[in-house]
Order: structure tokens, then C-alpha cells, then sequence
């Protein structure tokens, strides 16, 4: 079928190759015609060598006009493929494409070249024969404007193909009733297959039907926008953390010289966990010690010595510093639990402070804390359903109910100190946030490779259902003031 012409170039080409095609018309011999056309498209596509290989759909069969005893099967080959598909085709490497039959397509070739092929139709469909042009191997391919041209000059060509198959078909008859008694039905025939037809169709029958269609398709999306709705999320991220979460820091500062717990671990309260490095403590005590009993023994030689009982009170008080800074040294558990992170190692310099590690209380469950737009708050209740979706487990939904949602809203140097030191710098939040809270009512959660346990720290996204609004109001924002 032939396209609108848009350009200046493509309405000289249209015109070039509408002469050519009428340089075919001029014969009425089917050899001299193929050989006009085979001129025609190498002169049009600017091609090294072109064919017109001539087509009997019905019996299945091909041939060229300069060997007609040669027929060749449409089973194989670019053009069989064309035949079979009725649209032209184009390619940069023949014997790579639609399984390249060399005899059927260009007999001349090695199949490294480039090749375009077109059909040549009737007035009633049918297929007459193929157009191949043949650039040499290194030369440009074929370009859209080359099957373009090419489509003109066989959509123009296709009338006289029709009167040369007729005129064929009548001569054969013809020599096989010498007598011409089926001369006569072989002319009806023709006069019966003839018909007159448009010389532009600038309208085709489809287009009404096309234009209703269409038009119901429009109304049902319009009402469809109107009555469909959609819901409205607030999306953030979110964290499993253990509730009876506590962490232990340190006191004082100074190397970490000993850790008596290991992760896992079941520790009373008050129970040493670690110990820093005591030994000027030590020093510093032994020195007040001897200096409070000879101290002590002056202010027994001589009890009205007021200068030396001050003196005596002062050290007291120093030795009582001392003892406090080496009990401080000590970092004890202050409450009991389970250790479930210990984050430094003996030889460590610790600052005062510093976490040095965590306790968990077992007997309370995991929630999943998440962090969501502040501008919600006041969508937020308990009670509604939370969306988890944990990170490396797509699709493996976790769907909890919201316990408690926090009144204030929050910035991210809160949120990440809410969380924790251990996650802040992966955690990626921004802007103003509100917390809600969802326990976990399970330790495990399935997934296509089974069940696994939730640890404490893991991440992943949270979604929350707000409300339901016509899908209308998320195209066209500005209706929803209306």
C-alpha cells in the first residue's frame, strides 16, 4: 500500500518511479516487460543487479522470464518468505535472514549481500511476482526510502501484470483448442475479472467503522476515570528492631583490655561485661592509700592538729574519686538479657560514651519500626494495616497492624538517632518523619525458599493505606478543588 507523500524528495521519487513503471506498460510481451522492470528497479534503488522472479501461488512454484523451463518450489528462501507473508523486506546480509535459498533468491550471489525484496499484487490480492535488487557486499544497505520507491513501482506495475497473466492465460488456451472454441471463455473471463477502481483511494471503507470504534473506546475511558478508584499510600522506610533493646556504654575512657560475654550470651544484671584499663587508677589509689595511713597515724600522734585533719578529709575524699573512677572502668550489664551485639575488641581505644554492646530482652516480641512522610501524621491511627516488604525479599509481603504511631514529628538526625548509631549511615531519610510502630507476630516469615528468621536491624520499605479517591483526581490534580 502506498504512504502519504510528506516531502518534496519523496514526490520526485514517486514521480521517477511512476516513469518507469510507465516504461513497463508499453509492452505487451510478459518477457519484455520482466526485462524493462528488472531495468527499472536497478535503476531506482541503485542497485548492482535486480530480478523479477515470477510467481504461481497455487501450484507453489517460481521462475525467472529468461528461464522459464527452470521452476524453483515457495518453500524456501527470502523470497518464499515474502510470498508467504505478502510485505516486502530488507537486508544487510542475505544468507543471515529467513533461511537464503541462492537459486530461488539471486543465483549471481554469495549471500553477502544486500538484498531487497517487494511483492507485485493484482487488483484481487494475488501475488505476480517479486522485485529483488542486490547491492554488492561493503556497499550501503537498503534504506527506508528505497523500499518506499520500490513499493510505488510495484503498486504501479500490478495492473499490467494482471493484463499480461490474462493475456497468458488466453494464449494458452488458445494453443491448446486450435479450434478457439474456449477463446471465447477466456475472454468472458477476463471481462468478468475486470472491474474499475478508484485511482487514489484518499478514504477507505475502514475509516467509519475505525472512527466509532474509537469513539466508544473514548467515552468508556472517560466514565471509567470517573467511577474507578485507586488508593492513596505513604510510603517510607522501615526497621526490625527488638523492643527490650539496651545498649551499654562506657563510663569512662580509655583501651578496652578484656570482654567476658560473647554474642548469645545470658547475663544477670550487674554482671561485669568488660573492663577497661585500670592500671593508673590502680597506681593513683595505692599512692592516696599509703598517704591516708600516714596521714591517718599524724592525726592519731596528735588529735588537736586542725590542719591535720583537714588534710585527712581531703585525701578521704580522693581515695573514695579513685575507687569510683576504678569501679567506672567496669562496665557492668544493667539489665539482664541476652548479648546480641558486641562491637569492639580488647586493645580498642573507647571513648566515654561509647556503646561497646547490646542487650536484648527475649521475652519481648520484634517490632518494625517505620519512618514515614511527616505531612501524613494526621492520616495515621493505630490500627490500620502496614506493608512491609523487606530488602532482598521482594514480594515476600509482611502485612502487621499499626500498635502506636509517635504524636511528634521528626527530623532525620532524630529518626537515625532513634534507630540507632549501628544503622544511621544506611539509612536513607530526608525531610520531616513520623514514626509508626507494627509488632511482629512471628519470628519467621516465608518466602519462595522457605522459612526464615527476622533479625534485628534488617530493612526493608513500609507502605500504609490511607484513603481510597476516583483515579480521575491522580491524572487531573486540580479537579479535587472542584
Amino acid at each position: 500500500m502506498l504512504t502519504e507523500v510528506q516531502t518534496a524528495a519523496q514526490a520526485a521519487e514517486v514521480r521517477h518511479a511512476l516513469d518507469l513503471a510507465r516504461r513497463v506498460a508499453y509492452h505487451d510481451n510478459l518477457g519484455r516487460a520482466c526485462e524493462a522492470l528488472r531495468g527499472a528497479v536497478q535503476e531506482l534503488c541503485d542497485a548492482d543487479r535486480a530480478h523479477v522472479v515470477l510467481c504461481d501461488v497455487t501450484h507453489g512454484v517460481a521462475w525467472r522470464q529468461e528461464q522459464p523451463d527452470l521452476e524453483l518450489p515457495l518453500q524456501h528462501g527470502l523470497v518464499a518468505h515474502v510470498v508467504r507473508h505478502g510485505r516486502a523486506w530488507a537486508t544487510t546480509h542475505a544468507a543471515a535472514d529467513q533461511g537464503y535459498y541462492r537459486p530461488l533468491d539471486d543465483p549471481a550471489g554469495t549471500g553477502r549481500e544486500a538484498m531487497l525484496l517487494h511483492p507485485v499484487w493484482g487488483r484481487t490480492g494475488e501475488i505476480h511476482a517479486v522485485l529483488v535488487a542486490v547491492r554488492r557486499e561493503g556497499r550501503l544497505g537498503f534504506s527506508s526510502l528505497d523500499l518506499f520507491k520500490t513499493g510505488v513501482l510495484a503498486n504501479a506495475v500490478g495492473s499490467s501484470f494482471d493484463q499480461l497473466a490474462w493475456r497468458a492465460e488466453a494464449e494458452a488456451l488458445i494453443a491448446q483448442d486450435p479450434d478457439q472454441g474456449r477463446l471465447q471463455q477466456a475472454r468472458r473471463s477476463q471481462a468478468e475479472r475486470s472491474r474499475r477502481g478508484d485511482v487514489v483511494r484518499v478514504t477507505p471503507r475502514w475509516i467509519g467503522a475505525t472512527f466509532w470504534a474509537l469513539l466508544v473506546v473514548v467515552i468508556a475511558c472517560i466514565v471509567g476515570l470517573g467511577l474507578a478508584r485507586t488508593g492513596r499510600y505513604a510510603h517510607g522506610v522501615a526497621v526490625v528492631r527488638a523492643q527490650g533493646r539496651t545498649e551499654v556504654t562506657a563510663a569512662e575512657s580509655g583501651p578496652l583490655i578484656a570482654v567476658h560475654v560473647e554474642p548469645g550470651q545470658h547475663v544477670e544484671a550487674g554482671q561485669v561485661l568488660a573492663q577497661l584499663d585500670d592500671h593508673d587508677a590502680q597506681a593513683q589509689l595505692q599512692r592516696l592509700e599509703r598517704a591516708y595511713a600516714a596521714q591517718l597515724r599524724q592525726r592519731m600522734l596528735d588529735p588537736n592538729d586542725v590542719s591535720g585533719h583537714q588534710a585527712l578529709a581531703g585525701l578521704r575524699r580522693e581515695r573514695e574519686a579513685a575507687l569510683e573512677s576504678i569501679e567506672r572502668r567496669e562496665i557492668r550489664a544493667p539489665v539482664a538479657g541476652r548479648v546480641a551485639d558486641v562491637r569492639l575488641r580488647p586493645g580498642q581505644p573507647i571513648a566515654a560514651g561509647q556503646p561497646v554492646l547490646v542487650l536484648v530482652d527475649d521475652s519481648r516480641p520484634l517490632e518494625v519500626v517505620a519512618l514515614l512522610p511527616g505531612h501524613e501524621r494526621p492520616e495515621l491511627a493505630t490500627g490500620m494495616t502496614l506493608r512491609l516488604e523487606l530488602a532482598g525479599y521482594p514480594y515476600a509481603y509482611q502485612y502487621l497492624a499499626v500498635a502506636a504511631v509517635d504524636d511528634q514529628v521528626i527530623g532525620p538526625a532524630e529518626a537515625q538517632r532513634l534507630l540507632g548509631p549501628q544503622i544511621a549511615d544506611s539509612l536513607p531519610v530526608q525531610g520531616a518523619l513520623t514514626v509508626v510502630r507494627a509488632p511482629l507476630p512471628s519470628l519467621e516469615f516465608s518466602t519462595e525458599q522457605g522459612p526464615r528468621s527476622f533479625h534485628d536491624g534488617m530493612q526493608g520499605m513500609a507502605e500504609l493505606r490511607l484513603r481510597d479517591e476516583p483515579v480521575v483526581f491522580r491524572l487531573l490534580p486540580a479537579l479535587r478543588q472542584l
